[in-house]
């Protein structure tokens, strides 16, 4: 609540960078932790106001690293693996229809796609079964096309 009702009144500043070139987005990405549940609904909602935030190779690159560094002080600091972490936020980036987090994530973590999470579902599950956006299970398919034909612990492909 508190990023909307900075954004909101003023939305340009989602488009304004630090001395380091960094917009609120990719600042997001390295100070949020992905554990949060608000974790998902920040980075969308700056998306949402400022898509352009990772739509060149430059801002691609800039929020893959700081994903990475994220996920690095996340695997040090509570001696977790970063593949357990980063397919849970993916799982709940698919189950909460957020489409340019998914792309995101996509981008900076090659593979993803291919990552299973519980159960053995891998994202792609997790889309067609909740049906939360026909865009999210493309991206996820041009990624990965061979993780429609991935069983859950259950013998179920997606």
């Amino acid at each position: 609540k508190v990023v909307m009702a900075l954004v909101e009144p003023y939305p340009k500043s989602v488009k304004e960078t630090n001395d380091h070139g960094d917009l609120p987005f990719h600042l997001a990405c390295v100070s949020l932790d992905p554990a949060q549940p608000f974790f998902l609904d920040i980075l969308s909602f700056l998306l949402r106001f400022y898509p352009e935030s990772i739509d060149d190779e430059e801002s691609k690159n800039r929020a893959s690293f700081h994903l990475q560094l994220q996920l690095d002080r996340i695997r040090c600091h509570f001696d977790i693996e970063d593949n357990k972490v980063i397919t849970s936020a993916m799982c709940e980036a698919v189950n909460g229809g957020h489409y340019l987090v998914v792309k995101l994530f996509v981008n900076a973590f090659p593979g993803i796609s291919m990552m299973p999470g519980k159960d053995g579902m891998v994202p792609l599950h997790y889309a067609c079964s909740n049906i939360t956006s026909l865009d999210i299970a493309m991206a996820l398919l041009d990624e990965a096309p061979e993780s429609a034909t991935i069983t859950d612990k259950w013998g179920r492909t997606p």
